[in-house]
């Protein structure tokens, strides 16, 4: 919860000055469906709930949830990295929101 602030100010400073993207009903549709069929792993989180990883060819994601629903839900639509993208993976750190989509050939996160 504390990196929430900063990656909302962060995702709504990258979005200014960007052209729209408009994305059809069908494409969200394949990603989730993408998502849905991606291979999942949990473990305990840090305070409550469970922290489940998504895995799969074209989409990443992660997940909390608590009891019988999920608080908190990020995806990215991924690509076959190249080796700017692995070295970006080494790093570990937190980019901007348009460099991720630009790299992995997606609109970006979809968070709830």
């Amino acid at each position: 919860m504390k990196l929430w602030p900063r990656l909302l100010s962060g995702y709504s400073l990258d979005a200014v000055g960007r052209p729209e993207k408009s994305v059809d009903d069908g494409a969200v549709a394949a990603f989730l469906s993408r998502a849905a069929g991606a291979e999942t792993t949990s473990h305990e989180g840090l305070g409550v709930g469970m922290d489940v990883v998504l895995t799969g060819p074209d989409v990443v994601g992660n997940a909390l949830t608590w009891e019988d629903g999920v608080v908190h839900l990020a995806l990215f639509a991924r690509s076959t990295p190249d080796d700017s993208t692995r070295q970006a993976y080494r790093a570990r750190r937190i980019e901007r929101p348009s460099r991720r989509a630009d790299r992995h050939g997606g609109p970006g996160p979809v968070v709830h």
